[in-house]
């Protein structure tokens, strides 16, 4: 029996070292000598990089080709951050989507997640950019403005207007002031 066991152990063992590939644990690692020199080289035109040259990777997933990963670079000031999205593949590592700003990640049925942007044009405007991946790439499928004034948000300045007057009629008069000076320009004394 002690026999049965010891081949048993050994031939799970094989079994791991076999799948998980020479040099790699069960979640793939990407290093930072294998990014694409335009990532690594982009620092320069950033300010909030500071000459950092350090990277962090999140293993996203597997694709058809090889394994997608987030990279950030370490460290980086929230606002003027870029990250992206890498595949390697046998063929090498392609940069398949910059992301500028913060943005969040929806995991679906594809191994390459959709993807909102967010980034500030201004104290009270941001815009949102989502992405897809359709056929080889990642595609830009919505853009849209949105003023942020008081904790509400609102696509356009008719609907901003709108917003006051509903804040108006619920009792909360310097929110819809605030709406209505801040985006419509209309100044109250």
């Amino acid at each position: 029996m002690r026999i049965c066991s010891s081949f048993l152990a050994m031939g799970l063992a094989l079994v791991a070292f076999a799948w998980t590939g020479q040099g790699e644990s069960c979640i793939p690692q990407l290093k930072v000598t294998e990014l694409p020199l335009k990532i690594v080289n982009d620092c320069d035109s950033h300010a909030s990089c500071h000459g950092a040259q350090q990277f962090t990777s999140h293993w996203v997933g597997r694709t058809v080709t090889g394994d997608l990963f987030l990279v950030r670079r370490t460290p980086c000031d929230a606002g003027g951050c870029v990250a992206w999205f890498i595949e390697r593949t046998p063929g090498g590592v392609a940069t398949r989507l910059s992301m500028e700003g913060s943005f969040r990640i929806s995991i679906g049925n594809s191994p390459y997640p959709d993807v909102q942007t967010q980034r500030a044009l201004s104290d009270m405007q941001t815009i949102y950019t989502n992405f897809s991946w359709v056929g080889d790439r990642y595609r830009q499928m919505s853009t849209r403005k949105v003023y942020r004034v008081a904790g509400i948000e609102c696509v356009s300045k008719g609907d901003c207007y709108r917003m006051g007057l509903k804040e108006l009629r619920e009792g909360h008069t310097s929110q819809a002031l605030d709406i209505w000076q801040k985006v419509n320009h209309l100044s109250w004394i």
